[in-house]
């Protein structure tokens, strides 16, 4: 992870969440500082999403806390969490289809934008302003993200690659601290999956981002992530260095089904 005397961005205390007496989660802790990016890794049930859903204030922990910054977060809603400057992907994209690209970044960088009804209604000098300022930015964010050429096109004219930097640019149009996110090269080819991770490393570079990043794809957990945490049945069982993880016997069972002598999972090596 980062240095430790940098300040602790997020902090995450005994977080617990069960659903009708079944543990999602158990007794979750970390402590994440600016420009970290940690991998999430587990398989399905493990608790991944449960995880970025309580982080988000999607669902509210059974016990535990989550303080960003100075500021005990746990259970707000999850607007107002994003306000504070945490963002996410989702595993399944979420986009407003019928939309434009450059309609669906508008809609997450006006989060931070308070306008009354009447300045909206006369569409008073500063509102128009404020208005233009939002559009020019998300077209930045569009470009940035490779895809200002389709900022005119609906989301469903849109391929899936496309898509999927659509949901990135959307995420960065909340001014965020901390992102998360869930499996941003699911669906992906070896060159697009190469692609968007190179790109997520550059934003992370470019906003001093904190990123946890949730993925199947075990090669690009390897060559991303410094620090990884291994989850199964809502538990941590396994946390450290790439090298640490592949060799770790309750990762490799949890993966497996059994016990190997010899590391089953793959070794840090140049993306594919």
């Amino acid at each position: 992870m980062a240095d430790d005397s940098a300040h602790l961005l997020l902090t995450v205390t005994d977080l617990h969440k069960s659903f009708r007496g079944v543990h999602a989660l158990h007794g979750y802790r970390l402590e994440l500082r600016q420009g970290d990016l940690l991998g999430v890794i587990g398989p399905n049930g493990a608790g991944k999403t449960t995880l970025f859903n309580l982080l988000t204030g999607l669902v509210k922990p059974t016990k535990g806390r989550i303080t960003l910054g100075d500021a005990d977060i746990t259970g707000m809603r999850p607007e107002a969490v994003a306000r504070r400057g945490i963002a996410r992907t989702f595993q399944k994209i979420r986009l407003f289809q019928s939309l434009t690209a450059l309609e669906n970044v508008r809609v997450s960088a006006q989060i931070h934008e308070k306008a009354s009804l009447g300045r909206v209604l006369l569409s008073s000098p500063g509102f128009t302003r404020r208005e233009r300022a939002v559009t020019d930015r998300s077209r930045a964010l569009l470009a940035r993200v490779g895809i200002g050429d389709v900022a005119g096109e609906t989301v469903n004219r849109l391929s899936y690659n496309q898509q999927r930097r659509l949901e990135l640019a959307c995420a960065l149009g909340l001014s965020p601290k901390f992102l998360l996110l869930d499996e941003p090269t699911a669906g992906m080819n070896p060159t697009e999956t190469a692609a968007m991770i190179e790109l997520v490393q550059d934003l992370q570079r470019e906003h001093r981002l904190a990123i946890v990043l949730i993925e199947h794809n075990m090669q690009v957990i390897m060559n991303t992530c410094r620090h990884i945490q291994a989850l199964n049945y809502g538990k941590i069982i396994g946390e450290g260095a790439p090298d640490e993880i592949r060799r770790n016997p309750l990762v490799i069972e949890a993966y497996l089904g059994q016990s190997q002598q010899k590391p089953a999972l793959p070794t840090r090596q140049a993306a594919a």
